[in-house]
């Protein structure tokens, strides 16, 4: 049932003839008679008694007249908020991101986007790689500044690769594997695994899952965790090792070890990730700018 064919009824409920209903809605008056039958067969119910001179309302006509009417009112009022929301967000843009990730890019290109766009609101909210998943999802942010492994091959997300990292292993500064300049993944068979939590941080599970799987190691798993800073505080616990992007040693508790592998560089993909149906015009140029700031191999927009 359309907006638009409600508001037909409804001019020709208060006018009650087809020709003057016409000539106030802008159409043909035989498409608006095609509307009107269409709309009593999707009802089941005639609406009108018409003959050649007269159109009255029928009891079925009346009753519906009520709720068209309620329904029309209630798309206005929808429609107008949903413009107002979008007249808003186009004077911001929200941008969650992986502060030790994407600090320097994002600080250089912030500065310009501020004094380009000194009308629009930027937010710059930092977040772990788990919850910007759900702040993008939920439509709390525009943009996520993330790891890129759950928008690879999207439909629904946009993601522009805007720097690069490196998975590691970490462990505690007693673990043999402390003073290794690299660890092979054979040498993990006999150690235990901390995982990341399959819902909570499906992509960076699966990343490691095939890494497992390609290299036909089988690890140990003693554990979970639902979120990057938890795995630390498991590995200082001596819960296990835990592989993780390289970029969180800056901040990670101290002693405590990221060690490269041996055998093979696994390359993590920090994106700027955004949804294709987000109207926001600023995006593109914060985009941009972020493009014109990345400094590695295949940095470009998507």
């Amino acid at each position: 049932m359309k907006i638009q064919t409600l508001i037909e009824f409804n001019v020709l409920a208060q006018e009650l003839n087809f020709i003057r209903t016409a000539k106030i809605l802008n159409m043909p008056q035989p498409k608006l008679s095609k509307h009107i039958v269409g709309l009593e067969e999707e009802l089941g119910a005639r609406l009108f008694f018409r003959d050649k001179k007269t159109v009255v309302l029928t009891d079925a006509g009346r009753l519906f007249l009520h709720e068209s009417e309620k329904m029309v009112e209630q798309s206005e009022y929808a429609l107008a908020k949903l413009r107002h929301m979008m007249e808003n967000r186009s004077q911001e843009v929200r941008i969650g991101f992986l502060h030790l990730a994407v600090r320097d890019i994002l600080s250089e290109a912030a500065g310009v986007f501020g004094k380009r766009h000194p009308d629009v609101k930027l937010s710059l909210i930092p977040r772990d790689y788990g919850e910007l998943i759900e702040l993008l999802r939920e439509g709390h942010i525009d943009m996520a500044l993330t790891l890129g492994y759950d928008y690879e091959n999207s439909d629904e997300y946009t993601a522009c690769k805007i720097a690069e990292d490196e998975l590691n292993a970490v462990v505690r500064p007693d673990h043999p594997f402390a003073q290794s300049g690299g660890i092979a993944l054979e040498r993990f068979l006999s150690e235990n695994i901390l995982m990341p939590d399959q819902k909570a941080l499906y992509g960076l599970a699966a990343f490691q899952r095939q890494i497992f799987h390609e290299n036909e190691v089988r690890p140990k798993i003693s554990g979970t965790y639902d979120h990057v800073r938890a795995a630390l505080i498991m590995v200082e616990a001596e819960l296990g090792i835990a592989l993780l992007p390289k970029h969180l040693a800056v901040d990670a508790p101290d002693g405590l070890r990221f060690v490269c592998f041996a055998d093979a560089v696994f390359p993590i993909d920090i994106v700027a990730a955004y949804e294709k149906s987000n109207a926001n015009p600023n995006l593109l140029a914060i985009l941009e700018l972020l493009r014109e700031k990345a400094d590695c191999e295949g940095c470009t927009m998507a």
